[in-house]
């Protein structure tokens, strides 16, 4: 195989529809078939295309645009595109989970500490991806659960 990749040149390859994979442990050479959807011209940068209506705008599925807009409120969405003005719900399940919430932790005092350094809650960080300023990169913290004191070392 590395003969093969050695012999072929890489440009003529792509130009005769070959996908070129060179991994340094296994080295690929794929023949594709390229079927031609649009012919675009570049203008200052950008490739314009000539298609009358691209494929990937054309659908009626609310849910959909929805989607493919980022998930936006049901007024926005009918202010980007007019046509949805009618739609009066949009259930989207992605959505709705965004918008809940965990129950907090119970307020009760009665497991707190009832005296400073009566109960001290400590937690070691191992390896930091960010290094002190001394390069330390574990760090041990002290909490104090009577006065909620937090020393950082």
């Amino acid at each position: 195989m590395e003969a093969y990749l050695e012999a072929l040149d890489l440009w003529e390859a792509l130009e005769e529809d070959y996908d070129v994979s060179a991994l340094p442990d296994n080295p690929t050479v794929t023949q594709i078939k390229i079927t031609m959807i649009d012919i675009g011209c570049e203008s200052h940068g950008l490739y314009h295309l000539r298609t009358s209506a691209p494929v990937s705008l054309v659908t009626d599925s609310p849910s959909l645009i929805h989607a493919q807009l980022g998930h936006p409120s049901l007024a926005k969405l009918q202010h980007l595109v007019p046509r949805l003005s009618k739609l009066s719900h949009l259930s989207c399940e992605s959505c709705q989970l965004g918008k809940h919430s965990r129950s907090s932790f119970s307020r009760s005092v009665l497991n707190r500490a009832l005296s400073p350094f009566a109960l001290v809650h400590s937690n070691i960080w191992e390896p930091s991806r960010v290094k002190s300023t001394l390069g330390f990169q574990y760090f041990v913290t002290f909490i104090n659960d009577y006065s909620r004191c937090t020393w950082l070392f």
